[in-house]
């Protein structure tokens, strides 16, 4: 134990953080190299920051022009910003040959800026984009230099930016607020990785203290502790040993193999103090407890590393990965509890002078027993109402539905996420969703068939009330002067078509901002936008049409992540059944086990749809770790009611002692990780404070699920 914590230790050193925003969605489909290649022939759309100037009246005013002129002045300075877009250096061809600025000089007179204003309504690349109708609001994009942008890497921009913007305001009566796609990321991994030491901290504290509440002393609660870390600090260290980088997901990997380990090293730690305090050498209670509970254990590993392995199916991969690293890691953990808990017990756990637990709680024996007596009495209604509510929390359940919001994770009075949501009412939104067009060699963008393809592509956009403030480059053509004529694009300046065509690689795209709305509201418009490209297409075949975008790519694989992890589930629950069977040799026994692990899970998915809230990744990842605690304990008290009835062949005396002799168990984990879910709550993140909630809800229901519903149906369904 000491060699594999020493190889550990070395591979934990090795651990690397991947802590680029993108890496969480990446997959190797087709959609996603077709973005990979938007990015770079076009420039990346995840690296806009996003400028809101309000507050200090009409920007069409000498004193709004200097502001704006002096954002883009100071922020262009910035190391690392590659571009800034405003209306400061909009162009219009109105007077000659070559273009003026839109925005005139702060010394301009009122009618110069009244014009200005009139001009920004209707032209293609400023109206409901740069500037509202009555020009009281106005939006600065900064570009940030860089592909695949780090948090590391945003840190030092978005903050100078920041600086930059307070000392171009500092004597305004406007205001310059900074939010979009890097921000908000930045600012969500900079609260998670604050808050996960801190509540991982706290969490372990609360834990330990509701342990040494319940054990009486510190021994059994520290060698329990010992086991869980070691078996989180030896799956962080094969991380390390086999280069899999830290991201979004995987950082949840200490907790959730905590949790695992400390289930079964309590079931281990009872079952050893209980035989200590019958008189048995510590030697002897640490070989008895891996003796009954070492195949127990073995069977919980083994169905909870056979969900997690499940994912490596998954469409992405990450995901894969995760599923892949998950189920070697609980083996590991396998290994160390089953190690580590006797061996530590035998070396370090004296005999306390103080009662011991069975004499400390013999009080509560009496009245759980006639309380257990009583209802398995009345066995079969109890499993019939038990099965019956399942199955009605089952149905509810199936109303969930995946959903995903680039700010679910932030907390709402966050800045930047109040600056959006002013940004999304005032112009629809800043994130960004596109249709690429392309057409093969000996067609143009000056082609009619191109034309009316991106024309009609273009009206799609305009009709479809999820994208707003479609551009494509038939705005461009717009501000020349005459008739718009694809022939002249080459007399527009590169850096303003660049975003839009790349003739030599007959591509176009055509760019929208969409808000940042829930699956409700985004699946059925984007399902809309593709059923009218395709009857595009069908007018057009020879031209090539795709929706893509950071925004549209990210919130599609999300769904994906989170459909791939109830997939997940599904397979876990039919791998727990028919190991059940296996192991213990009996269908019923299998068929009975799958009622008290639903449970907990239906309880907490109803939970949410009742509060209306969607199925999310922190959410489905809670479901995980409910199932793997709610099969543990089931295993655990399903192995030890089927040694009681070998030993007396009864039924009911066998669900009687086996509610007895494990309960204790289950009663201790559910206490110890519901007061370390609890500290989450006071968490920023309400997907942290999600994540909580279900595990709280999740284990309560899981430990009435094993010590009530399961063995009522023992009784009900086994008695020949």
């Amino acid at each position: 134990m000491i060699l594999l914590t020493v190889v550990a230790g070395f591979g934990v050193a090795r651990v690397e953080v991947d802590d680029v925003p993108s890496s969480i969605f990446r997959s190797g489909d087709e959609d996603f190299r077709r973005l990979e290649s938007v990015w770079r022939d076009f420039g990346s759309d995840d690296n806009d920051a996003i400028v809101l100037v309000d507050g200090g009246g009409d920007v069409f005013t000498p004193e709004g022009a200097r502001l704006l002129r002096e954002l883009e002045r100071v922020v262009r300075a910035v190391p690392g910003v590659e571009r800034v877009t405003s209306i400061a250096d909009v162009p219009v061809w109105d007077r000659g040959p070559l273009p003026r600025a839109l925005l005139p000089a702060a010394g301009a007179g009122p009618e110069d800026f009244d014009a200005a204003r009139r001009l920004a309504s209707t032209h293609p690349l400023v109206a409901g984009k740069l500037v509202t109708q009555d020009g009281m609001q106005a939006l600065v994009a900064v570009t940030l230099e860089g592909e695949n942008l780090s948090i590391e890497t945003l840190d030092d921009k978005v903050d100078d930016v920041r600086d930059a913007l307070a000392s171009a305001t500092r004597e305004s009566s406007f205001r310059a607020r900074l939010t979009g796609v890097p921000v908000i990321r930045r600012v969500l991994f900079q609260t998670i990785d604050r808050e996960q030491k801190l509540f991982s901290a706290l969490g372990a504290l609360v834990g330990f203290l509701v342990g040494l509440a319940i054990f009486r002393r510190p021994g059994p609660i520290l060698i329990t502790s010992a086991a869980s870390v070691l078996s989180s600090f030896c799956a962080l260290g094969m991380m390390g040993w086999i280069g899999e980088r830290m991201n979004l997901l995987n950082v949840e990997l200490p907790l959730i193999i905590m949790i695992i380990a400390y289930t079964d090293a309590v079931h281990l730690m009872i079952h050893i103090l209980r035989r200590r305090s019958e008189g048995r050498s510590p030697t002897e209670a640490a070989g008895d407890a891996v003796r009954h509970l070492g195949l127990a254990c073995a069977l919980t590993s083994f169905t909870t590393a056979v969900g997690f392995g499940s994912l490596a199916v998954s469409r992405i991969e990450h995901i894969q990965r995760f599923g892949i690293l998950f189920a070697c890691a609980v083996w590991m953990t396998f290994l160390v509890v089953v190690t580590l808990v006797p061996l530590a017990s035998i070396l370090f756990l004296r005999d306390s002078h103080r009662r011991p637990m069975e004499k400390r709680y013999g009080a509560l024996h009496a009245p759980a027993e006639r309380m257990i007596r009583s209802l398995l009495r009345h066995a079969r209604p109890v499993s019939v109402a038990g099965i019956t509510m399942t199955a009605a929390l089952f149905v509810l359940a199936l109303r969930l539905v995946p959903d995903n919001r680039l700010t679910e994770a932030m907390p709402p009075d966050a800045p930047s996420v109040t600056t959006l949501a002013v940004i999304e009412e005032s112009f629809g939104g800043v994130l960004s969703s596109s249709i690429l067009l392309e057409w093969p060699e000996g067609l143009t963008i000056a082609s009619p068939e191109v034309v009316a393809a991106v024309r009609e592509a273009h009206a799609a956009l305009v009709a479809n009330p999820f994208t707003q403030a479609p551009t494509s480059v038939l705005d461009l053509l717009t501000l020349l002067p005459g008739e718009p004529d694809p022939t002249r694009i080459g007399l527009l300046p590169k850096s303003l078509t660049e975003g839009f065509l790349r003739p030599e690689l007959c591509r176009t795209l055509i760019r929208s901002a969409v808000p940042d709305a829930g699956s409700a509201v985004a699946e059925p418009a984007y399902a809309e936008l593709f059923e009218t490209l395709e009857e595009i297409r069908g007018r057009h075949p020879r031209i090539e049409m795709n929706v893509t975008g950071t925004a549209y790519l990210a919130r599609r694989n999300i769904n994906l992540i989170i459909e791939d992890f109830a997939l997940g589930l599904l397979v876990a629950a039919i791998a727990i059944f028919a190991a059940m069977t296996l192991a213990f040799r009996s269908f019923r026994l299998g068929a009975i086990s799958i009622v008290p692990n639903a449970f907990p899970l239906v309880v907490a998915a109803a939970t949410l749809v009742v509060l209306g809230i969607e199925l999310q990744v922190s959410s489905v990842i809670a479901f995980t770790v409910l199932l793997g605690i709610a099969v543990d304990d089931t295993i655990h008290l399903i192995a030890r009611f089927r040694r009681e009835l070998a030993a007396t062949g009864d039924v009911t005396e066998a669900a009687v002692r086996a509610y007895l002799g494990v309960g204790r168990a289950l009663v201790v984990t559910t206490f110890v990780l519901a007061g370390g879910f609890g500290v989450m709550l006071a968490s920023e993140l309400p997907t942290s404070q999600l994540f909580a909630v279900i595990g709280c809800i999740g284990l309560v229901a899981a430990l009435l699920g094993d010590l009530l519903l399961l063995p009522a149906m023992m009784v009900a369904f086994l008695r020949r």
